[in-house]
């Protein structure tokens, strides 16, 4: 049988073991991460065993990009370069963000829409929804005086 060296097998069921390295050991918070790959099939485990691989690989790149970040000097001045950089990063952020309301949907409201136009009595239907205006010019001078 092929074996990988982070996997481990305990009982009936295997697990992922990778030990930090040297150079993130003093700074990282474990010694070495292992958790279940949730299967006791040999093969099932060897598919599951390489994708926790990358993903623990990255994750102690990502201590080192931290750790690299940490120790270099703060910039008295922003480039253009960088201040650009940001904003690309934000407005991408940005964008995401969107495209997650969107997936999800927007929420509904829960009020009905008021339509005033000539053919309804506007001070009628402003009473009638609790509006606090005396009159439609009154409510009217206040909206415009905000805009």
């Amino acid at each position: 049988m092929p074996k990988h060296p982070r996997l481990i097998v305990c009982g009936n069921r295997y697990y992922q073991s990778a030990a930090v390295s040297q150079d993130i050991k003093e700074t990282y918070s474990k010694s070495e991460e292992t958790f279940s790959l949730g299967t006791s099939d040999h093969q099932e485990a060897l598919r599951r065993v390489r994708v926790a691989a990358v993903t623990i690989d990255r994750k102690f790149d990502d201590h080192r990009r931290k750790l690299k970040l940490q120790s270099e000097p703060l910039l008295d001045v922003l480039s253009d370069e960088v201040i650009k950089q940001v904003g690309e990063i934000y407005l991408s952020h940005l964008l995401e963000e969107d495209d997650e309301i969107r997936l999800e949907g927007f929420e509904e409201v829960d009020e009905k829409t008021i339509l005033i136009n000539e053919s309804v009595d506007a001070n009628a239907t402003i009473a009638e929804h609790g509006f606090k205006a005396n009159s439609f010019e009154e409510f009217s001078f206040d909206v415009e005086g905000l805009t």
